[in-house]
């Protein structure tokens, strides 16, 4: 087939943008990653890295938490996130907290250093998300929600 050449489904397939649920998901999807992109640039500003910034939020407002469920909250594999979280540790981000039930499946917590560095940041974070991110209906935060639980 010729570049130019559409495939011979094409005009059945592009019917089905017009779905109105197909239009929702593809609007969902471009605000995520629009909204993503917005918020790395400023993290970034700050010196941090979306993955890092997300493990110490989880870590603030849920911890402390086993690396696999960090790894199920991040959507990403347990051998990412034990790269990450080798890294943090090594960089006193992080440590092991005292009451994890098994050494081998360790908790972990943020170090006092990092508890400290997160709370000057995520003020900044929320100010940067206030300037973009509409307010939505509890109607609508509800139904999103519900996409989220998969």
């Amino acid at each position: 087939m010729e570049r130019s050449e559409k495939p011979k489904k094409y005009k059945s397939m592009v019917k089905l943008l017009d779905d109105p649920q197909v239009k929702t998901w593809r609007s969902v999807m471009s605000a995520f990653q629009g909204t993503l992109n917005r918020l790395e640039a400023g993290l970034k500003e700050d010196g941090f890295h979306v993955s890092r910034f997300q493990i110490l939020f989880y870590l603030y407002f849920e911890g402390p938490l086993a690396a696999v469920d960090l790894s199920r909250k991040l959507l990403v594999t347990r051998g990412n996130i034990s790269t990450f979280l080798k890294r943090l540790e090594s960089d006193g981000q992080i440590e092991v907290c005292p009451s994890s039930p098994s050494p081998k499946r360790p908790f972990y917590m943020l170090s006092e250093n990092a508890v400290s560095e997160f709370e000057k940041v995520f003020p900044k974070h929320v100010k940067r998300i206030q300037k973009f991110v509409p307010i939505f209906s509890p109607a609508i935060l509800k139904q999103l929600s519900k996409l989220g639980e998969g």
